[in-house]
């Protein structure tokens, strides 16, 4: 009988198949993973470089983890995080500027909540593959450890799950799927790994790199059949092109100079870039155009626009005001609404009248919480309008918003108070919380009469085939067809719900089609959408039910804080809507999956709590049974006149939700738990079969049981089971006497200590196997 230690130095000794094994599965997990968040985040990094330095690092890792003293592999364990840390503080290959750089990144698009200011340089940009070889250093020198020293595949698994995370963090981008593709497989090889391992070390080695060419062409299969969503992209990309060419030479030839030079640097931006998306477009317009007035639908998809700062803001607190909305550090910034759907765009209707307000009955200004210094980086005059800004103003004596005989000057209806400087405009608003309270005789005829004319209008045939859909909930219809009612608040609240519930979000949703309206394409025939998938949707749903709303365009921004100045991205434009009411004019609200904290500070929720101090459950009535329904009739929201308390709401009784970051934590969390309950029934389900064929029937039954067991574990070690065993077992089956209790025993015997005897080759986890199994056969 050969030496155990013997045994166990042979079978620790790594071979050369061990080493190619380490290098390539390294390699390829090293790749994919890297690349899925690379991909997402559209990072500089050039790939052949980064595959040579992985396989180089893969190689010496593996040759380090193949000495057979353990300190080597310590060492090496130990000088990574070391070598790291001199070569940041150094600033070796300007690492320093391309941490920031990423972390900046990633603040900006996924991890919001870091209050960290970054820098993003050029410089940072173009050192991002230095960066991402030096990340994946210790996910490869323990990626090689566990397979040249035949640890526990989960390690690898936890090393290169921060890159994963981050790919998934963001929700509107995501990785290439040739990346997915590489990380699927490399995942699957090591879960193959991690079973077959117990076997023969040289014989694991060479099925599994026999087994990452089928692996690898399996899974660039599934993706065939399930592909990312497509998309067209050189028409779309030469219609946006072509039209923002038209533009540009529009605005050339009817603007100044500094204009035309300012538009000229953002059409060379959407040149270099593909921009798939209306939003895009709009930006686009909105840069180099006086208008964006008219937005095509047909033109959304794939949200993917050209990133490059827009604007910068700036919030000083100047009063108490509501004080509501100023701890969540959320912005809205209107560019424009369009009230008028023709099935397939939005437009601006000519209809809107400029008096808003009756002169003898204009309301009293208040204070308002804040100023915002809005300061355009791209030449010329163009709107950006935050809220609300109706009837607030400032009293102080230095403020620029005070008329020439010291009265508060007054932003009605959200018109900006602008002040030039140079070739580039400066904002500047008093913003409250939340929108000023009107009475109801404060409103004009004429403008009663454009809000509830325009803003209810849905085209007959977008209409009927909304209701043939089949897919508006019970409640909607009630409330369409006159049985129940519902007050506009509750209609607004119930389809910001219902809308943002239709399909899971995704920037990259396909382009509609031609032929169909839409809004019904997306109900029916789309599985996602995005920002104005959504905004369109609720604004045609309300309408419907008669509740006057319009869609907005503009940019959504997170982590402004006071006193410091932020930028709102290209890659923040966004679509929501507002809904008109005579007690309080246009409110926002915002159905986009995921926008619901953004949202709360503004939105009627917000509203409701400050003025009205509670926000009640929806509330219908019982329809009289006596009572014709009909379609409903475009009605004013009855007037409240509760008197304004300077109070702010307390901040116990808002709504605390749980970070988007830490959801998917817990999420993950609760997956894995799952998956260790089904794991652990299954083992149960295992013992409890075995134990119960060694207790049933007779002692040849018994016998017949015991050898198939054996048999069945001894073939998972490439061992096969003694002559006398097979023996007693052909005697159990064939024999007209069978055996007696003394052979049966000598069969378990015989089959515990051949199980030993495989298990010295094995390494600890699976002795532990092993030990396993002898207690289930005892």
């Amino acid at each position: 009988m050969p030496d155990k230690n013997a045994l166990k130095q042979q079978a620790s000794s790594p071979q050369m198949l061990s080493y190619i094994l380490s290098v390539v599965l390294t390699t390829i997990m090293s790749v994919g993973f890297s690349f899925m968040m690379i991909s997402t985040y559209e990072l500089d990094v050039s790939i052949i470089p980064f595959i040579l330095c992985i396989l180089i690092g893969a190689v010496f890792c593996s040759y380090v983890h193949g000495l057979k003293k353990k300190r080597y592999s310590i060492i090496l364990f130990a000088a990574i995080p070391i070598i790291l840390f001199f070569c940041y503080y150094l600033d070796v290959m300007d690492l320093e500027e391309s941490v920031d750089y990423l972390l900046g990144t990633l603040k900006n698009y996924s991890f919001r909540m870091i209050t960290a200011v970054f820098r993003r340089t050029n410089t940072g940009r173009s050192s991002q593959t230095s960066l991402f070889v030096f990340l994946n250093m210790l996910p490869v020198a323990v990626s090689t450890w566990v397979i040249m020293k035949r640890k526990h595949a989960i390690f690898t698994l936890l090393v290169y799950a921060p890159f994963m995370g981050c790919a998934v963090a963001l929700n509107y981008m995501f990785p290439g799927q040739i990346w997915c593709l590489l990380a699927v497989t490399g995942v699957v090889i090591m879960c193959f790994y991690q079973n077959m391992s117990k076997a023969d070390p040289a014989e694991t080695d060479k099925r599994l790199l026999v087994f990452i060419i089928p692996t690898l062409l399996l899974t660039i299969a599934l993706g065939m059949i399930y592909p990312q969503a497509s998309y067209s992209k050189q028409k779309t990309a030469s219609k946006t092109v072509e039209t923002i060419r038209s533009l540009f030479v529009h605005v050339k030839k009817a603007t100044p100079d500094p204009v035309s030079e300012g538009a000229g640097k953002i059409f060379e931006e959407v040149q270099r870039t593909y921009m798939g998306s209306v939003i895009s477009e709009n930006i686009a317009h909105q840069m180099i155009s006086f208008s964006g007035q008219k937005e095509d639908l047909s033109l959304v998809g794939n949200f993917n626009p050209p990133k490059f700062t827009v604007l910068t803001v700036m919030r000083t607190p100047i009063g108490v005001g509501q004080g509501i909305n100023t701890d969540k550090n959320y912005l809205y910034l209107k560019t424009s609404s369009k009230d008028t759907y023709s099935g397939d765009a939005w437009d601006i209707s000519e209809n809107e009248p400029n008096e808003i307000f009756d002169d003898d009955l204009r309301p009293v200004p208040h204070e308002a919480d804040y100023e915002l210094l809005i300061n355009s980086t791209v030449e010329g005059g163009f709107s950006f309008v935050p809220y609300y800004t109706d009837f607030y103003a400032v009293s102080s004596p230095t403020t620029r918003f005070q008329d020439a005989d010291g009265e508060m000057k007054v932003d009605a209806n959200a018109r900006m108070m602008t002040e030039k400087t140079g070739n580039k405009s400066v904002y500047a608003y008093p913003v409250a919380s939340l929108p000023h309270q009107y009475r109801e005789d404060f409103w004009t005829d004429e403008y009663l009469d454009y809000v509830y004319s325009e803003n209810l209008q849905v085209p007959e045939e977008t209409r009927q085939a909304i209701l043939d859909t089949g897919m508006l909930p019970d409640w909607y219809m009630q409330v369409y067809n006159g049985e129940i009612e519902m007050s506009d608040y509750d209609k607004v609240r119930m389809v910001t719900a219902y809308v943002s519930q239709i399909h899971p979000y995704d920037a990259y949703t396909d382009f509609p089609k031609n032929d169909m309206d839409f809004v019904v394409w997306f109900m029916t025939e789309s599985s996602t959408g995005f920002c104005v998938h959504y905004a369109t949707t609720a604004v045609i749903l309300l309408r419907m039910i008669g509740v006057p709303a319009r869609y907005v365009t503009g940019y959504m921004t997170n982590g402004v804080y006071n006193g410091a100045p932020k930028d709102v991205l290209s890659t923040d434009a966004h679509a929501w809507f507002e809904f008109f009411s005579e007690e309080y004019g246009w409110v926002m609200g915002d159905p986009t999956p995921g926008n619901e904290r953004a949202a709360s500070g503004f939105n009627i929720d917000a509203v409701l709590l400050y003025y009205v101090g509670e926000i009640d459950p929806v509330a219908t009535t019982t329809p009289d049974p006596n009572k014709p329904t009909s379609t409903p009739r475009p009605t004013r929201t009855p007037t409240r006149t509760p008197t304004r308390t300077p109070t702010p709401t307390p901040k116990a009784e808002e709504k605390i939700e749980m970070p988007h970051t830490i959801a998917r934590v817990i999420n993950s969390l609760v997956i894995m738990l799952a998956v260790f309950l089904i794991l652990m029934i299954i083992r149960l389900s295992y013992t409890m079969h075995w134990k119960r064929a060694f207790k049933k029937g007779s002692v040849n039954d018994r016998a017949r049981a015991y050898y198939r067991y054996f048999n069945m574990m001894l073939h998972v070690y490439h061992a096969r089971p003694g002559r006398r065993m097979s023996t007693i077992a052909q005697q159990a089956a064939f024999s007209a006497d069978g055996i007696s209790e003394k052979d049966l025993n000598a069969l378990i015997d015989l089959g515990n200590k051949t199980l030993e005897k495989v298990s010295v080759r094995q390494n600890k986890a699976h002795r532990k196997l092993v030990d396993l199994s002898l207690k289930v056969n005892t």
